[in-house]
């Protein structure tokens, strides 16, 4: 057989795995996995969250949603409720709602997972963290109160909530924690500092509980996308903490949310401890980092001078 000829049965058979089996694993994958199990999310009004709440009840999984906003929660949660599930999926409780703020006290976010718990006899098998902001500013900008408000959200807040849930999950020996981070966990962005401060943490954070819990039932996963077609630019902090109110072209080009969604949940569902969801340069950016960090850091710098350009060109020449 000629080599051309072998060469587009491979493609043939690549093209069948990546559009046709893969997808069907995963999909498997995640409606076993999470059908009947008790899954606190937070985030889950609008974006990758409320995505996430769609596909988990597509699941069969029986949610609990948070975040500040108990209007779009109920949104959401109708929307679980309206959807045709998949055959064989019985149809799971209706989703509830604990309204939850990750920017207050900790006495406030304490009494909001103690509802959680109260739930289902204490028990939350899945915890999705996916609550968080961004920033938009130079670090000379940036006032103190402004990276506070953006580390608790992002940061303490979600490690908080898992250590009031962890000790069930241990007592248990079974439970899964998932994580919403972002390429910029492992890159730091200019003009993101206080955004790619809080990601680092995240990932520093929960890496090391992966290790401390690992032979103990326990399950770690961290989901790093890329730019994802949310809100996340329009509500991001400026400087003095007053929102952006832009969507950026980037995000308005980047991955649904449905997208993201499926990918994470099958990852976790396959327990996978970590998935970078970006596109080519940004993966081929992290392994820079740790290959050619010297050239890493002179590509970054490029970046942010064209960001810092553009900033300060007026408005209709954008």
């Amino acid at each position: 057989m000629k080599p051309w000829v072998w060469a587009a049965l491979a493609a043939l058979v690549f093209l069948l795995h990546r559009r046709v089996l893969k997808p069907r694993r995963e999909v498997a994958a995640r409606r076993s996995y999470f059908r009947g199990k008790v899954v606190w999310l937070t985030g889950a009004s609008s974006g990758i969250g409320e995505a996430l709440a769609m596909e988990l009840y597509k699941c069969g999984a029986t949610l609990i949603l948070s975040s500040r906003r108990t209007a779009e929660l109920e949104r959401v949660r109708q929307q679980c409720i309206a959807q045709r599930l998949p055959a064989g999926i019985p149809t799971p409780p209706e989703p509830r709602i604990v309204a939850l703020d990750l920017a207050a006290t900790p006495d406030a976010i304490a009494s909001a997972t103690r509802i959680v718990l109260a739930q289902y006899s204490g028990v939350v098998d899945v915890l999705i963290n996916n609550s968080g902001i961004s920033t938009r500013a130079s670090v000379l900008e940036s006032q103190n109160e402004m990276e506070a408000r953006v580390m608790q959200v992002n940061f303490f807040g979600a490690a908080q909530i898992t250590k009031l849930v962890l000790p069930g999950m241990l007592a248990r020996g079974t439970g899964h924690i998932g994580v919403v981070s972002s390429v910029q966990g492992k890159l730091g962005i200019g003009f993101r500092s206080a955004y790619a401060a809080s990601k680092h943490a995240v990932h520093g954070y929960f890496d090391s509980l992966r290790a401390e819990v690992a032979g103990r039932g326990l399950r770690v996963t961290l989901c790093c996308p890329g730019y994802v077609q949310t809100n996340l630019s329009l509500n991001a902090l400026t400087g003095d903490g007053s929102a952006h109110g832009q969507m950026d072209e980037t995000t308005a080009k980047g991955y649904k949310p449905s997208f993201v969604a499926e990918k994470m949940l099958s990852s976790m569902a396959l327990n996978r401890t970590e998935l970078v969801l970006a596109p080519l340069d940004a993966r081929l950016a992290i392994l820079l980092r740790y290959l050619l960090p010297d050239l890493l850091a002179r590509l970054m710098a490029k970046r942010a001078e064209k960001q810092r350009r553009l900033e300060q060109a007026p408005a209709g020449s954008r």
